[in-house]
Parts: structure tokens; sequence; C-alpha cells
């Protein structure tokens, strides 16, 4: 139901209404402001209104059974490519911010601790390419599932479940060194 929802209004959206521009941009900003946010760097209002107005122009290739968000995050991975690619003729650093992948401690031991692993993780994640930092923010952060990534990333579930634990054990082997 929902589904059908954010079609009608992303339809609606195209045609000139603004309120159902409004309705969709309320439904998923902050799972795309914290996506964008994650990677340290880009001006994610910037890039969530690429998404967006990419998402109305290209309606016609929702596929029937993808889902909005997992197209939005298909979206939201190429405008955020597109702007490394703008960024590296200029600049040649990525970032990626790890707070959204850890827990939150609040004890004052917890806290030291857990600085200590966000500093240790933002040195680790600085070293894995783009791709594995998306797949990972995506997987833990916005809870995509294995088929929902296969989307966002135009590969087979097979190949998501391959990269995830890929990423994994290189966080796991650089955070060991």
């Amino acid at each position: 139901m929902q589904r059908a929802s954010e079609l009608i209004l992303l339809d609606a959206w195209r045609s000139g209404d603004r309120a159902a521009g409004n309705a969709l941009l309320e439904r998923h900003f902050s799972s795309l402001l914290g996506f964008f946010a994650s990677m340290d760097g880009p001006d994610a209002d910037d890039l969530i209104q690429r998404t967006l107005l990419a998402c109305a122009e290209s309606y016609q290739r929702l596929r029937d059974e993808a889902s909005f968000r997992t197209y939005l995050f298909t979206i939201a991975r190429h405008e955020l490519y597109r702007y490394y690619g703008q960024r590296s003729q200029r600049h040649a650093a990525h970032g990626c911010s790890v707070s959204g992948l850890l827990d939150l401690q609040t004890s004052a031991t917890g806290r030291i601790d857990r600085r200590e692993r966000l500093a240790s993780l933002a040195a680790v994640l600085e070293q894995l390419p783009l791709d594995d930092k998306i797949l990972l923010e995506l997987f833990y952060v916005e809870n995509l599932d294995s088929r929902a990534l296969a989307e966002v990333f135009e590969i087979e579930p097979s190949s998501v479940r391959a990269r995830l634990h890929r990423g994994r054990s290189s966080i796991v082997r650089l955070m060991d060194r």
C-alpha cells in the first residue's frame, strides 16, 4: 500500500503538484540525509535535491517489482558517484562518517571506548573503496536487505552477500593491525 501511494505521489509531483513532492521529501528526507551525511564531505542538501529531481525525471524506469525506497537509493548512489567524480578533479579525498555504524554508549568508559573505536573505524573506512562504504552504510544503517542492495548496485544478490563479507573481512583485518 505504501509503495502504491508513493508512486501516486511521485506521478503527481512530476505533474507539478508541489504538495505531493513535499510529501515524498518528508517520507525520505531523513534517510537520504543520513546516507549522504555519513559520507563526510558531500553537500547533503544539494545531493538530496539532485536525487529527488533525478527520480522525478526518470520515474518511467521504476520497475514494477522495485520499491520506491530502493529506487531512490539507487539514484542516490549514482548522484554520490557523480559528486565524487566531479570532486576528484579538484580533490582526491573520500570520507565516510562512522557514527551511523556504531551503537551509542552512555557511560564514561563506554564513551571513551566508543571514541577509540570510532577513531579506529574511521581510519579503516578511509581505506575501503567507496562502493564498500556505501554498501555497508545501506546495509547497517538503512537496513536494506541483499535483494534491495542488489537493485541499488545493479548486481546479483549473491554478489551483494560476497561484497558484504569482503567489506566486513576488510574491516576486521584492518582493525587488527
